[in-house]
């Protein structure tokens, strides 16, 4: 998994190369402005609205400290460089002080010697300190901790900031040979050079990688680090490359539903589209905006090119970010192309005609976790319950490394879809359509996708009169006697057969199939049959097609399993789906004769 981290840093695209060992990406919100003399000029902030984002500089780190910070260079938030905030004056002190030292070994640098003699001058500090409260007072979307730099004025001349010149990387090498680290052999590369006993945070003050005192890293005489040595150029990238990835708009999924968070890269191939594979992996976690014709344009491009057809590796790390530390949840690794094709599978396993009887065969919708989730109504607002971090992760599992859906997933989808599915009646008999319950398409591609990877049963994307599975024609049957009592009398009614007798159909068949429901059955045919005996005729038929299909010694089982609970379901669904659309057609017809 580090070594993993590593190569993704080396191998980032020169447009987001991650800053060398010693220095630091940071935005910067106020620029303190000095003479050449180190005399106070002026206290600017770089942004003039919340929303602008903040310059990025790339400025020079001290080393860790034993507190696990990174002290600042010439920059820092305003308690360390003018002591505003700073109660005890320890922070501002220590930055003074590495100011004065840097500017003792540079004698002969400017810069370094004006802020130097700015701090000497308790004048135009104090007018520095004034302007910072005049400026927070019109700048009040400015955050406290925001960040302060200094710039040395010049006129006529580009003026960097004092925490980017190059000096500073010769300064952080000269302390690095100060502190005489063992040269071992790092246990990520194999390669031979000084150890690392402090590693870098990554998010806040949480570390990715820690050592306990008086742990088995301190056994065998070892001291702190040595039974597990790394290169601090090393642990500088891991850390580098996790922040970028953490921070990163594409590579990285966070749910406020639960606390795992993802991150997910490639570690080693510079020719592999990286925005194209990640545009593909984030629709697994949050829905695009458009994800047919994001779907469209990446198939598109993966026929036309090589970059889903990749041998290099493809990484995904599941973490819960602590106050000290990085829980590691989770790490796999896998090859780009099986986890595109993984992932692609999972989408057309649930591919599905939809509520309002559409179908794409080619191009399946792509419902992310979060849609997932909702549709099983985790998170939704009055239920309680929340998904485990164990259900998230074997779902992710099923997804991108093709392991089987969890069993949880069935019988959440069977027991909101037997209460949703109530609704299809309801939004077809309304002209306006206003109640489509979009979660519908969901629950069947989740019933769908549980059988085909876990039962090795294929369950068909809409109506297919051959298929003869009991559950799914016992489904189909239901509906059949649904939609006799519609034509016999009319849409509409207070109690129906469907309000009746389904959810006893969906558990229990033969209490109600062979004498409730069939003796219904007669009666509405009967009643048909003296306004209309084509379509009587018609229905008779319809329903001996079906029960035909059924097991001649035991039609109707005592009992239905959640799995077949679940392909009763689809056959209702797609039984009703197709009735509607028929008789759309039929109308169609009428209005054109």
């Amino acid at each position: 998994m580090l070594k993993a981290l590593a190569e993704y840093y080396d191998r980032l695209p020169e447009e987001k190369c991650l800053p060398p060992y010693g220095q630091e990406n940071v935005g910067i919100a106020w620029i303190l402005a000095l003479s050449q003399e180190g005399k106070f000029i002026s206290l600017q902030p770089q942004i003039t609205s919340k929303n602008d984002p903040l310059p990025i500089y790339q400025v020079s780190t001290r080393p860790i400290t034993t507190s696990g910070i990174e002290s600042p260079y010439f920059f820092g938030k305003i308690s360390y460089v003018l002591g505003i905030g700073d109660k005890n004056g320890k922070k501002n002190a220590d930055f003074v002080d590495t100011v004065n030292k840097i500017a003792n070994f540079f004698r002969n640098d400017t810069d370094f010697q004006a802020v130097q003699q700015f701090y000497k001058s308790p004048e135009d500090v104090d007018k520095a300190k004034s302007a910072y409260e005049r400026e927070k007072k019109n700048n009040s979307f400015i955050q406290e901790n925001a960040l302060v730099a200094f710039s040395i004025y010049k006129p006529g001349r580009h003026t960097p900031l004092v925490a980017e010149k190059e000096e500073l990387i010769i300064y952080r090498k000269h302390l690095d040979e100060q502190e005489q680290s063992t040269l071992t052999l790092c246990s990520i590369t194999g390669e031979e050079g000084p150890t690392t006993r402090l590693h870098p945070s990554v998010v806040g003050n949480a570390k990715l990688i820690s050592f306990q005192e008086n742990s088995v890293f301190d056994s065998y005489g070892k001291t702190k680090g040595d039974n597990a040595p790394i290169n601090k150029v090393i642990a500088d990238k891991i850390a580098k490359a996790f922040k970028h990835l953490h921070t990163s708009k594409y590579n990285h999924h966070k749910d406020n539903r639960y606390k795992i968070q993802h991150i997910y890269w490639i570690s080693q191939s510079r020719e592999v589209n990286d925005d194209m594979i990640a545009t593909f992996v984030d629709a697994v976690f949050d829905d695009p905006q458009d994800s047919a014709e994001i779907v469209k344009e990446i198939l598109k491009l993966s026929n036309s090119a090589d970059s889903f057809h990749s041998d290099k590796e493809f990484h995904i790390m599941s973490y819960v970010p602590g106050e000290g530390r990085i829980a590691v949840y989770q790490w796999r690794t896998g090859i780009v192309e099986k986890v595109f094709a993984n992932i692609w599978e999972h989408h057309q396993n649930l591919n599905t005609i939809n509520a309002k009887g559409e179908l794409d065969e080619d191009y399946p919708p792509i419902y992310s976790l979060s849609r997932l989730l909702t549709a099983l109504e985790y998170g939704k607002k009055g239920d309680q319950t929340r998904p485990s971090s164990t259900f998230i992760q074997h779902i992710l599992d099923s997804i991108i490394w093709r392991r089987k859906y969890p069993r949880l997933i069935l019988m959440r989808a069977v027991q909101k879809l037997s209460s949703t599915i109530l609704k299809l009646p309801e939004y077809h008999n309304k002209s306006k359509g206003k109640d489509y319950n979009a979660s519908i398409d969901i629950l069947i591609g989740l019933i769908k996708a549980y059988h085909k990877r876990n039962c090795k049963i294929s369950i068909p994307m809409k109506l297919d009169e051959e298929f003869s599975d009991q559950a799914y024609v016992l489904g189909r049957l239901m509906r059949v006697y649904q939609e006799t009592q519609e034509r016999a009398l009319g849409y509409g009614l207070n109690s129906t057969v469907f309000d009746k007798f389904y959810r006893k159909a969906l558990t229990a068949p033969q209490q109600v199939f062979p004498r409730n429901l069939e003796s219904l059955f007669s009666a509405h045919i009967g009643k048909i049959r003296r306004k209309n005996s084509y379509l009587a005729e018609l229905l008779q038929e319809k329903k001996a097609k079906l029960t035909d299909m059924l097991p001649k010694e035991k039609p109707f089982p005592a009992h239905l399993t959640i799995e077949e609970r679940g392909r009763f379901l689809c056959g209702y669904g797609h039984q009703f789906l197709q009735d509607k659309m028929d008789q759309k057609e039929q109308k169609k017809k009428k209005n054109e004769d």
